[in-house]
This record gives C-alpha cells, structure tokens and sequence, in this order.
C-alpha cells in the first residue's frame, strides 16, 4: 500500500467571469493583501446531502493577470524542530500555519486559486481561513480531524459513498471495495455532491473482468491533481 506523502502544495486556476464575491457569503472578509481572513465563520450544522447537487456560483473571481506561469514558487521554509515552529497562540496547528504562510509568501491568496492538500494539512479551520481569503481548497483529511460530522464515520458497503454539507463545504467519505475497510474522507471548499461511473479493470482479470465505480466526483478531481493515492488513511 502506498503511503501519502507530505507533498508540496498543488495549486489549480480557477477562471471566472464573475466579478464579485457571489456564493456562500462569510463575514469580516479583510481586503488587506498580506492578511488573511477571520477564520470564525459562524457555521451552520452539517446536514447530510445527496447527488446530483447544482454547481453553486463562483464564489470569487481569479485574477488572471497572475496566474500559474507568472507566479514564482515561494520558498519553503524549513522547519526542523520544536525551536522553529511558529507560535499558534491562536489555536492553529503547525500544518495549518504552514499552508497559510507558504500561500502568502507566493502572494497566492485572494486571486481564487484552488489548493489541494493531503491529510496531513486538511482541515475544516484551514479550510475555512483559505475560504474566507478567497481561496478554494480540496483535500483528504483524518477521521480523527476536528469538526467534521460524527455521521462521516459510519461504515459503508464497498462502492458506496456519503456527502455532508456545511455551507460552502463539503464533507465526503467513500469506500471503493471491500478490502478497504475504512472508507477515505475528503473536505473541499470547492465540489459539490455528484457522482460519476468510472469502469475499472480488476487486478489480475482480462479486458472483459471490469466493474463500474461510483467514484464522487471530488475524488476524481483530487486524483487527477494530485496522482494516486491510497484509499486507506
């Protein structure tokens, strides 16, 4: 089984012709450039939710004046020990502070770019900081994460799949086969719940042994962003 690695922040343009900030509205949006956002966004309750959803709005412009190949890489700081991590007085963990301040050296916030992260960064108070900041993000995320929903935990049958919504995020969990016992969650700022049919060849069977997938479309936008991954966390 392969095991996720620590990957570098992957970043996807996301154009639109929209001009203003039109989805799920969040309070103390700060226009300064080098801040960002109030990270409490007084949240309603998850509710469980079921494809097809509707693709909701954009919720913020992409500024195309500064998109992939004109935004040098940031350096990366290198933090090796206790001695140099950053002071989280404000509750947020070593990783969250790490995808925030990268975003930041590379002046990728507020220009509606699309993050993808794996477990290791993810979650809902990071999610929502890079929200609020005019930034989607996507990632897999630990079952032991704080604030998901307690039902995300539930068992599932093998090729099964369960969406929860929170406002602008969506929380998934998916359980491709029944070796995998415990499905793979996700959490994104940007999908909505859908599913599509993906044909999968069984390992070891010729062209005629193959079985249909219900893969939750966030999952396929995760895979082809960030390459194979394992389904087991």
């Amino acid at each position: 089984m392969n095991e996720e690695t620590l990957s570098d922040v992957d970043l996807e343009d996301v154009s639109s012709d929209e001009s203003e900030f039109e989805g799920y509205s969040s309070s103390n949006n700060s226009e300064d450039e080098n801040e960002v956002g109030n990270i409490d966004l007084g949240a309603n309750p998850w509710v469980r939710t079921y494809p097809p959803e509707d693709e909701a709005d954009p919720a913020f412009s992409f500024d195309e004046t500064v998109g992939p190949k004109n935004c040098p890489p940031p350096a990366s700081p290198l933090i090796s020990g206790k001695r140099d991590r950053p002071e989280a007085g404000d509750g947020r963990g070593l990783a969250h502070r790490v995808v925030v301040t990268l975003l930041q050296m590379g002046n990728y916030l507020r220009k509606g770019y699309h993050v993808f992260i794996d477990n290791f960064f993810t979650s809902v108070a990071l999610l929502k900081e890079l929200y609020n900041s005019k930034t989607y993000a996507t990632g897999t995320v630990r079952q032991n994460s704080k604030g998901l929903p307690k039902l995300i935990k539930n068992k599932l049958e093998p090729n099964e799949s369960a969406f929860f919504r929170q406002d602008f995020l969506l929380a998934t969990s998916y359980r491709e086969k029944k070796p995998q016992k415990k499905p793979v969650l996700l959490l994104s700022s940007k999908s909505v719940a859908d599913v599509t049919e993906v044909e999968i060849r069984q390992r070891g069977g010729g062209d005629g042994d193959r079985v249909v997938r219900r893969k939750p479309n966030v999952v396929l936008d995760y895979n082809k962003s960030m390459g194979e991954w394992t389904s087991q966390i």
